[in-house]
C-alpha cells in the first residue's frame, strides 16, 4: 500500500479467484486477521459460478466491489456461470448497492478447453462485444433504469480504481 501512496495510484489487488477451492474465504480470513482495508481488493470473475457468486455477494455487502464479467456466461460457453445482466439483478435483489457492482470484460482474452481427457486443444477468444450484449441485457431484459446500469461500467469503475475526477463521467468543463 506504500506504492500506492508513493506513485498516487489507487494500490489495487485483482484477484483471479479459481472457481473451486474456498472461493474468498481466504480473502475474508486476511481481512479479519490483519485489518486491512477491503476497498484494496478486487475479485474479478465473480459470476463464474453460483457458490462464488454468493461468497461475492457476501464480500459486496461488507463494502468489496462486485466485479463481474461480461464474457463470462451460458451464452458464450461457461456453462457454469451466471448471465452477467442476471447477476446485476440478483446482486441488486440480494440488497448490494448499485455502486459497489462494476463489470469488465475478458475481451479478446483467450480462454483454453480441452478434450474429454483436459488435455488442451484449443482457446476460445472472448469477445469485447459481451460488455455492450450485457448492458443492453440490464436494461431491457432486468429493466434496471439506464441511469444505474451506465454506473455499472464507468463511475463504479473509476471510483473504484480512484480516477472519479478523470474518467467515468461527462460533465461540464
Amino acid at each position: 500500500m506504500n506504492a500506492a501512496r508513493i506513485s498516487g495510484k489507487a494500490g489495487l489487488i485483482c484477484l483471479q479467484v479459481p472457481g473451486r477451492g474456498r472461493g474468498l474465504e481466504p480473502l475474508f480470513d486476511l481481512l479479519e486477521k490483519t485489518k486491512l482495508p477491503i476497498r484494496h481488493f478486487i475479485p474479478a470473475h465473480i459470476n463464474q459460478n453460483q457458490r462464488y457468486f454468493e461468497q461475492a455477494i457476501r464480500f459486496a455487502k461488507m463494502g468489496g466491489i462486485a466485479d463481474l464479467t461480461s464474457s463470462y456466461s451460458p451464452d458464450l460457453g461457461f456453462s457454469n456461470a451466471i448471465k452477467p445482466s442476471n447477476a446485476v439483478r440478483l446482486l441488486l435483489e440480494a440488497g448490494v448497492e448499485i455502486e459497489h457492482i462494476t463489470m469488465s470484460t475478458d475481451g479478446n482474452g483467450a480462454h483454453p478447453h480441452g478434450d474429454f481427457l483436459g488435455r488442451p486443444v484449443g482457446s476460445t477468444y472472448l469477445p469485447v462485444s459481451s460488455l455492450y450484449a450485457e448492458f443492453r441485457d440490464i436494461v431491457f431484459l432486468e429493466k434496471i433504469p439506464i441511469e444505474d446500469a451506465l454506473k455499472i461500467f464507468t463511475s463504479n469503475v473509476s471510483r473504484t480504481l480512484y480516477m472519479p475526477d478523470l474518467k467515468g463521467t461527462v460533465c461540464e468543463g
